[in-house]
């Protein structure tokens, strides 16, 4: 005997009855009255229990919705009604959208289907009502450039998966195309076009400073036999990081080997008492990144060796327990690290690797230092800048 294929409904009815019938619909019968009620698909059961043998195939991904009615006599009673519902395959879930290089960039996770629909709005998009999708992309990609935008507006942006005739759509997420989504978490954001102004945060100042061709206009000129550096106050607490996430970006050419320790940024007050530095070891072309911790651990990170005069974007970040070294968007090291970072009372500096010693100093150009406490901004491989870090 072969088995029967459907969907199978079963239910239970206490008292005596003389038969069932069973009605089927596409949309909710809830409301509906007796003469409104589709034709019964099956009538005269005897038994408490029916399969209904539609072709699965025409219905898959749709809703159906089931009621029964219980005969006897003259009289009838309805029951609650039943949806069901057959997928295949979800709305495309963890929709991210970042504003970066005058473009919305679009990734998500999703299952094989028929095609994709972008959909971008400046307003809220409803989820029952869409716009004509914006962009209708193959089924099996996952990611998306939208170059037709205009900075400095906000946009309202779905995914939409299709299969079988049927859409599903992702939550929406809202972009503002230009400025730095985290920029509130910015505590210092330099330019070094000519002069030491902080854009975010407490003054900084410099006992003496010098000036190049940077990457984006001028950048600051270190040198290994000058004292030039800039600095935060000592007062200045917002770069004591503790155990929170962090990212420092910059990007940075060194000018040649130094033969001393040449610090690029630190904060740090003698070789024992300090929170990370970035530096070039003597008489090489490497670049290291170490901290040390509350409890006196120690980690470091490699970010390799640096051809002189090429301006290289570097980025250090703190994703929980994971430290980066990132260089021009690729992760270039990692290391495990629990402990908080240990606090000293030093500020945060640029062109030396001690506060306490009037030497050490790098032989470098830094341009568009950038410091984001509270945010691991890239947690990984990520698309470098093209232009200087928005301010606002």
């Amino acid at each position: 005997m072969s088995e029967e294929k459907g969907i199978r409904l079963e239910f239970a009815q206490f008292g005596h009855f003389d038969s069932f019938e069973v009605f089927r619909s596409l949309t909710s019968m809830i409301g509906l009255a007796d003469h409104e009620l589709p034709a019964p698909i099956a009538t005269g059961l005897k038994t408490m229990r029916f399969i209904d043998q539609i072709n699965l195939k025409s219905v898959l991904d749709r809703d159906l919705y089931y009621r029964v009615r219980v005969i006897r006599g003259n009289q009838s009673l309805l029951s609650d009604e039943l949806q069901t519902y057959i997928s295949t395959f979800s709305a495309p879930q963890n929709l991210i959208v970042a504003f970066s290089n005058n473009a919305l960039e679009i990734e998500w996770d999703f299952e094989s289907v028929t095609e994709l629909h972008y959909y971008c709005s400046e307003s809220p998009i409803d989820p029952l009502n869409l716009p004509v999708p914006k962009a209708v992309l193959a089924g099996d990609v996952r990611t998306y450039v939208d170059t037709d935008i205009e900075v400095g507006k906000t946009y309202f942006v779905r995914v939409g998966s299709v299969k079988n005739g049927v859409e599903k759509i992702s939550d929406e997420i809202t972009v503002v195309a230009g400025g730095d989504p985290y920029f509130d978490n910015v505590v210092a954001l330099l330019r070094f076009d000519g002069s030491i102004v902080n854009l975010k945060g407490t003054p900084w100042t410099s006992p003496e400073s010098a000036y190049e061709t940077g990457k984006f206009g001028q950048g600051f000129r270190t040198n290994a036999n000058h004292w030039r550096t800039a600095r935060a106050t000592v007062s200045d607490t917002s770069q004591d990081f503790g155990a929170e996430d962090f990212t420092i970006d910059l990007w940075f050419a060194h000018k040649g080997v130094n033969g001393l320790w040449g610090g690029i940024f630190c904060k740090r007050y003698n070789s024992n008492n300090e929170s990370f530095a970035l530096f070039m070891p003597p008489g090489g072309t490497q670049v290291a990144f170490e901290v040390i911790g509350a409890n006196g651990g120690r980690a470091s990170l490699n970010f390799g060796s640096f051809t002189v005069g090429v301006f290289e974007f570097l980025s250090v970040e703190r994703h929980g327990n994971i430290l980066r070294a990132l260089r021009n968007g690729s992760v270039v090291d990692l290391v495990i690290f629990t402990e908080a970072i240990k606090w000293v009372d030093a500020p945060f500096e640029v062109g030396r690797i001690d506060y306490n010693v009037n030497n050490s100093w790098s032989n470098c150009i830094i341009d568009e230092l950038r410091v984001t406490k509270g945010v691991s901004r890239y947690k990984g491989t990520h698309v470098v800048p093209i232009e200087p870090f928005p301010n606002f």
